[in-house]
């Protein structure tokens, strides 16, 4: 199932990131660093990072550490995170 920008928000919002997504995402339709992610990859995402770095870093640094975990997720789907 791929997000639907509410499930976006919603996922950013139930860890704390509403402001990261607020400043960033809010006003792109589908942001393309999305574009065809489960809600639970996003999920992992965010549980295996310390979120408030995560308010910190730059756009630029989001979308790196989001695009490394998903490649990794892609090839070792099963794994661990914490």
């Amino acid at each position: 199932m791929i997000m639907q920008q509410k499930q976006l928000e919603d996922v950013f919002d139930f860890y704390g990131l509403s402001e990261v997504y607020r400043s960033n995402f809010e006003d792109v339709e589908c942001h393309w660093l999305f574009k065809d992610v489960e809600p639970a990859i996003l999920e992992d995402f965010f549980n295996s990072h310390d979120c408030q770095d995560l308010e910190c870093c730059t756009l630029e640094e989001f979308c790196f550490s989001f695009m490394n975990f998903q490649s990794i997720h892609t090839q070792i789907p099963h794994i661990y995170y914490y």
